[in-house]
């Protein structure tokens, strides 16, 4: 399987780099593309002939132009030029969290849940998922979106109660998705147990991983650093 990874210097990407190139039935390259240039990108794309593209989305940060352009446009583009420069190709996207928002109760958040992003970067993280879901219906090619959860790598929002995932599971979770040609679905990439702020709880973000045990078959193991069950599920 010809597979092209962009993002692999971010941590996510990263793992999933490690994970794929152990392997070798996977043909893996790695790109940083400049997404804000289509044309670049189809050549790029026709020139490598991927099968499989998967997308790990730019960091969140910056003015919110920038991220825009980062998040929004960028992926937008890369769904355009998979179905012009390689329509047999099929599209995986890392996507993350902050596109349900938070809870204000302690229940788990399913894929068939609202998304409601409270701030910049889940408002162009979900515009991110929605500009590549309708490009990828245009062009006929298979997409699934993968919503991982929290990572430990910043100072958290004050209050909230987070789903931290290793950046390992994530890696698992696209090679899950590639092994049992896991295609047209949303699955959150979660454990289902929630990690405490330092100070009060206000909010709540935490998965339910059902749809990850059954489409993917496992279910993501929780950060250990003072993780607790967040709810009763459902």
């Amino acid at each position: 399987m010809r597979l092209l990874l962009t993002g692999a210097g971010g941590r996510l990407a990263g793992a999933v780099a490690r994970r794929l190139a152990r392997r070798a039935d996977i043909a893996l390259t790695t790109e940083a593309l400049d997404l804000a240039d289509r044309a670049a990108t189809e050549a790029r794309l026709r020139a490598a002939a991927p099968e499989v593209v998967v997308h790990a989305l730019a960091r969140p940060g910056g003015a919110p132009q920038r991220r825009l352009a980062d998040t929004v446009i960028a992926t937008a583009n890369l769904a355009l030029a998979v179905g012009r420069a390689a329509p047999a190709a099929r599209l995986l996207l890392l996507s993350c969290s902050s596109v349900y928002g938070a809870t204000a109760a302690p229940v788990r958040l399913a894929e068939t849940d609202l998304a409601a992003p409270s701030d910049v970067d889940g408002i162009a993280v979900l515009a991110a998922e929605r500009c590549a879901g309708a490009a990828c219906a245009r062009g006929g090619v298979p997409f699934t979106v993968l919503r991982v959860f929290d990572q430990d790598d910043g100072a958290p929002p004050p209050g909230l109660v987070r789903d931290l995932v290793d950046p390992d599971d994530v890696a698992r979770a696209v090679a899950a998705v590639l092994d049992g040609d896991v295609w047209g679905a949303i699955v959150n990439v979660g454990s289902g147990v929630g990690t405490p702020p330092a100070g009060p709880t206000t909010a709540w973000r935490v998965a339910d991983p059902a749809r990850c045990e059954a489409l993917l078959g496992f279910r993501p193991g929780a950060d250990e650093r003072g993780a607790r069950a967040a709810g009763g599920g459902r």
